[in-house]
This record gives structure tokens, sequence and C-alpha cells, in this order.
């Protein structure tokens, strides 16, 4: 059986197939057949970044056993620069492999690590196998090892302790008691969210205008030497907008003198399993790295996670100088059970660079952790 069966690459059209596998391995896949083809469609056919791929960027493979996909890595293009020289990235997305199937889990990989028409690779959410194949094929954890520790504020202490309690497999019992615990105050975080805060508004994905782009084309100078997703409105409004929670995703922006300086996306990734309602910051983009701006931000990101009623605010990234910043509402730390950002640079030109932490700015908006 193994030598009859091929890696070949992926059309839209096997979208419905792909789906189907998801779903056979218990993977997070839309509901319904119209928000899979609308996912699709968003990561393969409206994609801002294919404009900039003439060489026909791979959208992933697959292995079909009599007509049936029974194994995919999916891809997604994007585009990152350094300065004014730009970059095509392969995410990777939603790797599924039937059990009995899992001998061609290198032929997969090869086709992943060794594509020619990508200067870079990334895995932006690794499990351990991922982590381990992409060692092996060449790739390297992104030297910043801060992006395996989530920062995190307690919005909700009775809906927090409930959550956790409810994961380690407590009595019932023991979550009633632990609702009690939203009378006690919480972080310092909680203490300031009181404080006036001037030239912040909260916009959906669908009002992200031009003022984006203007901030771009600034982030890209102040940062000449960072790896840099693109961050123009195009592609902001169309990552931001593929979600399940894209009506929920916000925009929490900052002016001064009428100027947009810098912004915060949050979004919803819940944990159904142990009912834990949580607001991510899946991006923050500060000019300057101004400290008070960043503090504004993160207020007004806890702020919008207590009108969604959440349990919880989490932060991943981030360069470390603006994490520094951060560090002043005392976040709380946890260290990710297993490192999740993993690359390989395709084009020689980005391998010495990015072999050092300081020429990265990844926040969950880099490759596909953002998507949900």
């Amino acid at each position: 059986m193994g030598e009859k069966l091929c890696v070949t690459p992926v059309k839209f059209e096997d979208h419905v197939e792909i789906t189907s596998l998801l779903r056979r391995l218990d993977m997070v896949v839309p509901k319904s057949s119209s928000d899979a083809q609308r996912l699709w469609s968003g990561l393969w056919l409206k994609n801002p970044a294919l404009m900039h791929n003439g060489n026909n960027p791979a959208l992933g493979w697959k292995v079909e056993d009599q007509g049936k996909i029974v194994a995919f890595f999916g891809n997604i293009p994007q585009i990152s620069w350094v300065g004014k020289k730009k970059f095509r990235v392969s995410a990777a997305r939603a790797w599924a492999v039937e059990k009995k199937y899992r001998f061609l889990v290198p032929k997969l990989c090869k086709a992943f690590f060794e594509q020619e028409n990508a200067d870079l690779v990334l895995i932006s959410s690794a499990n351990e196998g991922a982590g381990r194949r992409c060692i092996e094929y060449g790739g390297a954890k992104m030297p910043d090892q801060s992006y395996g520790e989530v920062l995190y504020w307690v919005v909700s202490l009775g809906g927090f302790s409930r959550a956790i309690l409810q994961k380690m497999g407590a009595p019932k019992s023991l979550s009633k008691i632990a609702a009690l615990a939203d009378i006690f105050p919480l972080s310092l975080i909680t203490n300031i969210t009181s404080k006036n805060l001037q030239n912040i508004n909260t916009l959906p994905v669908k009002f992200i205008e031009k003022e984006f782009d203007v901030l771009w084309n600034k982030l890209k100078v102040a940062h000449p030497q960072c790896l840099l997703a693109t961050r123009n409105a195009e592609t902001l409004k169309w990552y931001f907008g593929l979600g399940s929670f894209a009506e929920k995703t916000k925009f929490i922006v900052h002016h001064k003198d009428g100027v947009l300086v810098g912004y915060a996306a949050v979004v919803r990734e819940d944990v159904p399993s142990i009912n834990l309602r949580r607001l991510k910051i899946a991006d923050l983009v500060v000019l300057e790295n101004d400290p008070e701006t960043v503090i504004n931000l993160i207020i007004s990101a806890y702020r919008e996670a207590q009108i969604q009623n959440c349990h919880v605010i989490e932060l991943i990234g981030l360069p470390l100088n603006i994490r520094k910043i951060v560090s002043q509402l005392k976040p709380l730390r946890r260290k990710m059970s297993v490192f999740p950002f993993y690359y390989k640079a395709l084009n020689s030109t980005l391998v010495s660079p990015l072999e050092k932490q300081k020429n990265w700015y990844v926040t969950s908006f880099d490759g596909d952790t953002g998507l949900v």
C-alpha cells in the first residue's frame, strides 16, 4: 500500500474532504459546511498575500487512498518584511494524518520543509511531534524563549477557579464554592482599571481603515532589522475576520493628536471543555514602544475582557522591551508544556539574522495561532 500512495499538492476543491478528515480526527473545524467553505475560501482564495506570490505558493499537501484524503499538511501563504525587503512565508496549518498512514509523515514533512516557493516556513502552534520534526528537517526554535511563557490576568476569580477545578477533575461541590472567589480583590490591573484613559477607542474588525496602513509603514521604518508580518489594513481585516469569534474580535486603538500610534487586537479563544471564557491579546503594536501607550492598551484590553464576561485575559510574544513594560501590570505567568514556535529559513539571507532574538517581533498574529 505504501508504495502506491503519493504526496500531492492540494487545491481549494479539496477543502470538503480535508474538513471531513479533520472532523474524523477530532480536530477543531467549523460546525457547518458553509462555515467551513468560508474559512477555507478566506485562507486560500482571499488571502492578500497571494498577490505577492507569482509562483503558485503551496496551499498544502495531501495523500489519497482510494479517492479519500487520509493525510493532510496545510499551508497558509503569508508575507513578512525586513525593512523594505519582502519575504514569502509559509505557515503550517492543521496537520492531520490517520493513524494507519503515519508512516507517510516523513514524505509530508519533506514537502513542507523543502518547498520551493517560500523563503521561510513557520510552525506557530507546534506540539512536541511537530517541533521534533522541524529540528529533524533543519529548522530551529525561535531564539526568544519567552514566547513559551504566557502572561495572564484573572478577570473573574470565581469563573477562573471553577475552570481550573474542572480541569483537575475536582467535585462539582468545590466548583460551587469557587464562585464565591469573585468577592476577593484581584491583581494590580484591577485597581487601575478605573483610570481615565484618553484617546482610546475600540473598533470592530470591519472598521479597520487606511490609518492602519500609515502605522504599518512607520512600523517598518522603526524596526528595520526585524522580521515583521504584514500589518496593513487589508491584511489585518482579512486575518482577524476569519476566526469563529470574528464578531467579538476588537481592535483597541490609541491616537495622539489625531494620529494612530498603537493598537491591541483582542480575540476570543474559549475553552469549552472546562467552561473557560478567555480573551487573548493576539497582536500589539506601539510606535517607539511608548510605555504609557502600552500600559493604556493593556488596561483597555482588560476592560474589554470584563465587558465580554471573560474569566481571564492572556498574552504571548512581543519583544523583550515591550514585555518589560507589560510586567509593570504584574501579570501572572505560566510556562507552556511545549515550546510552540519553530521556523526554518529557506532563503540563505535570513539564516544568520533569524538566529538573533532582537530580529524577531512575534505575537499570536504570526503564523496560524490567531486563526481560532
